[in-house]
């Protein structure tokens, strides 16, 4: 029996190794190729295969070679096909990339996930924060009792999702919790996880799209957030080991290309930018 287990685990591992895979590191096609096309490829990427892995439990996470990709991928558009080509008979696993990417349809679809499938789902996923929101959504039937406007911090469920995805790169999730909550919630949530996000996200389009937002609502608060991020992490760089200095400096690096020319030029207004600068 115990045979049948790991044989059934291990098939399932290998799976979901197969799926992150085919979506972090497609086959190199043409440009000119209508599936590149479809697909969405683009230009050179530094995506990691890590993103897709955070939406499976710890047993399931494959280890994998980390590879660097021909083309970047539009996320979007990949996991679209990957749910219509592959995942027909996986109903799981299509619940899990149409939470991923906020597809309402495919979530509210009553036919393809009903009753019974979600009272499965909520026994295997509900640890996870991002599947935990949806199947409460699904059972609650009205949104309002998940962002309630008059609060200032929004609900638990909706932080813990939201802070999922604009860590781990999810622009779509975190372009509807946007939509969904209100101004003062914005700044609330957006504020409270800009620290850690200017360095532990792996999406440059998130840390712009939350820059570019955040910017319009305080710039000044945002300018000595991200100043206090910088700064640290241009002393490490500057006196730091030689592979701390390497580690730093792809940070700095990367915060520089990903967030909007607006906050960048308020950071060269900041009293202190002299002294860095020496």
């Amino acid at each position: 029996m115990y045979s049948n287990v790991n044989n059934a685990r291990s098939s399932w591992t290998t799976l979901i190794a197969m799926f992150i895979n085919k979506i972090d590191n497609p086959a190199p096609l043409s440009i000119a190729s209508p599936m590149a096309t479809t697909i969405g490829f683009e230009e050179k990427s530094t995506r990691k295969p890590e993103k897709h892995a955070q939406l499976f439990d710890g047993d399931a996470k494959p280890t994998m070679k980390e590879r660097a990709p021909r083309y970047e991928i539009n996320d979007l558009a990949t996991a679209k096909q990957i749910i219509k080509r592959e995942l027909n008979n996986w109903p799981q696993m299509k619940f899990q990339f149409a939470c991923a990417y906020a597809l309402q349809n495919l979530i509210r679809d009553d036919f393809m996930f009903d009753r019974h499938y979600r009272a499965t789902f909520k026994t295997r996923l509900a640890y996870h924060p991002v599947y935990d929101f949806w199947l409460t959504l699904l059972d609650t039937r009205n949104e309002e009792n998940l962002f309630i406007m008059e609060n200032q911090a929004p609900n638990q469920r909706v932080m813990l999702c939201f802070r999922f995805a604009v860590t781990h790169g999810f622009i779509e999730l975190t372009r509807y919790f946007w939509d969904k909550i209100s101004v003062g919630q914005r700044e609330y949530m957006g504020m409270l996880q800009w620290r850690a996000l200017c360095f532990r996200t792996r999406s440059r389009e998130t840390l712009r799209f939350l820059s570019l937002e955040l910017f319009k609502l305080n710039p000044i608060y945002l300018a000595r957030l991200t100043w206090t991020v910088f700064y640290d992490s241009l002393y490490k760089c500057l006196t730091g080991t030689d592979s701390e200095k390497v580690i730093e400096e792809r940070k700095i690096r990367f915060l520089l290309e990903s967030i909007s020319r607006n906050l960048k030029i308020q950071l060269l207004k900041m009293e202190r930018y002299k002294y860095a600068r020496i």
